[in-house]
């Protein structure tokens, strides 16, 4: 009996480390590619906030861009980050909605099942963090 007890609280304290360890891995990389993409859009707006989840490959952004009076929401509920052939680093989104009616039209038709280059300044902060 003592034995089982032991099994499970040694196995609820694992899930627990794995989950605090996987939380701060993906707020640290969030950290990160906010800053970064911030740098490519800051004549547009700004990445109010990013926030990753790896394990569901799940990220929400919240966008404020200039001339716009509410912040632009993306859910984007499915990708892939991998190196192609040509040793370059991408990503591909295969589910996405935007809070905004003609962004999400604009967003299914232009980035959905389709590859993007990361920025070689993300590249190695995410290959570290993934």
């Amino acid at each position: 009996m003592f034995k089982s007890f032991l099994d499970k609280a040694t196995s609820e304290i694992k899930n627990r480390a794995t989950d605090a360890l996987i939380n701060g891995k993906d707020s640290a990389q969030s950290s990160i590619i906010k800053n970064g993409l911030n740098i490519f859009i800051k004549k547009f707006g700004e990445i109010k906030e990013f926030k990753m989840d790896s394990q569901s490959k799940k990220v929400t952004l919240d966008i404020f861009l200039k001339g716009e009076s509410q912040d632009i929401v993306i859910d984007i509920e499915e990708y892939k980050f991998f190196k192609g052939d040509d040793d370059i680093y991408y990503i591909e989104i295969f589910k996405i909605s935007v809070n905004r009616y003609w962004i999400d039209s604009i967003a299914k038709v232009f980035l959905l099942g389709k590859k993007f280059p990361i920025p070689n300044q993300l590249v190695i902060p995410m290959k570290i963090l993934m």
